[in-house]
């Protein structure tokens, strides 16, 4: 029991550090890359938490009794925590696979990507170019919905109207504060 554990802690220490690896091979600021892995490791969660805010509220009888579509595994950080303490047997061993491999992934990728990296890449927000537009994309998306999410519990679940605006006006809120994180200039989210 206790070298499961152990087991477990190393995996999740194993794979929270390869992210920030590749968070930080992909960032040319050490800021930035600090801010990246925190996303990173946290937006599967957030995103798994807003997809079952907006089921339960578009849909009614919507029930999420099962452990295997949890949103809690989307994030290898809490995901490898709460696998030691629910899952048994074949599903346990899957879940553990599919951290290893991501870890891995992220490591391969680190490596590929750090001998591609230029100097000149230092300071940027994100040193790859053709990464902004969907990392923009994705982070304006989920970042959004949880607005949304959560401006409209305020205004309570019935009123679509308040979901959909508040949803657009973190859209936009977001979109304004990643033009100024990659540009660096606050005029440039006008």
């Amino acid at each position: 029991e206790f070298f499961l554990s152990m087991g477990i802690y190393l995996l999740a220490f194993f794979t929270i550090y390869s992210i920030a690896i590749l968070c930080t091979t992909l960032c040319g600021n050490t800021a930035f890359s600090s801010v990246l892995a925190l996303w990173a490791l946290s937006s599967p969660f957030i995103a798994g938490m807003v997809y079952e805010v907006y089921a339960m509220s578009f849909y009614p009888t919507y029930s999420n009794n099962s452990l295997s579509a949890s949103p809690w595994f989307l994030s290898p950080a809490y995901g490898l925590l709460m696998v030691e303490r629910s899952c048994e047997g074949l599903l346990y061993r899957m879940y553990l696979l599919c951290y290893v491999l991501a870890a891995a992934a992220a490591l391969a990728l680190s490596f590929v990507l750090m001998r591609r990296w230029r100097g000149e890449c230092a300071g940027k927000a994100v040193a790859f170019g053709p990464l902004r537009l969907p990392l923009k994309l994705y982070t304006c998306i989920v970042v959004g919905l949880a607005f949304g999410c959560l401006f409209s519990t305020l205004f309570g679940y019935s009123s679509t109207g308040w979901l959909l605006l508040c949803t657009a006006v973190g859209a936009a809120v977001c979109h304004c504060v990643m033009e100024v994180i990659y540009n660096a200039d606050t005029r440039a989210m006008f």
